[in-house]
């Protein structure tokens, strides 16, 4: 698993925004003038576009999901958190060199598979602390059965793995 490629994300949020933005009718033929607007591109096409977006926004903007509306019929609310994660995207150096960055930079494909695979949907959905947790008790628990000490808790599982790795090592020389 790599980075996020941002000129990518930014270009299918770009044609997202495209297909939903609301346009006027044409109403250059003559015969009957319709008034108000509707969305540019198709409902089906809006819909594929939309599932690409919302993965997108689960990478880049943590908690996006929070108060969304039952009913979006014209992707109002979503083509919004949209905007924000384009602006993001664009203006994400810009951001980090002017405000700071508060946190490390990690990209979570360098997790071991068993703390990435149990904190993911947490962290997705903005849970931080229930993901640090659930990443936690999976490392645990594989690392009792590797060592096949269930009986041991964690700070004590932790010197018995630095001595029983100690055991194994051959030293060198």
């Amino acid at each position: 698993m790599s980075k996020l490629n941002h000129e990518w994300a930014i270009k299918e949020i770009h044609q997202f925004l495209h297909v939903t933005d609301q346009v006027g009718y044409d109403n250059s033929g003559g015969g009957v003038v319709m008034l108000g607007t509707h969305m540019r591109g198709s409902k089906t096409e809006a819909s594929q576009r939309a599932h690409v977006v919302e993965q997108i926004l689960d990478r880049v903007l943590s908690g996006w999901r929070q108060d969304r509306p039952e009913k979006d019929m014209k992707f109002v609310w979503l083509r919004d958190r949209a905007s924000r994660a384009k602006a993001a995207l664009q203006r994400a150096a810009e951001l980090a060199e002017n405000l700071g960055d508060n946190a490390p930079d990690m990209d979570a494909a360098n997790l071991h598979p068993w703390a990435w695979e149990n904190g993911r949907s947490y962290w997705n959905t903005g849970h931080y602390h229930q993901a640090v947790m659930q990443a936690t008790i999976r490392v645990n628990a594989e690392t009792q059965a590797k060592l096949e000490r269930m009986d041991v808790s964690e700070t004590a599982l932790s010197m018995r793995r630095s001595h029983w790795m100690r055991q194994r090592t051959v030293p060198l020389g």
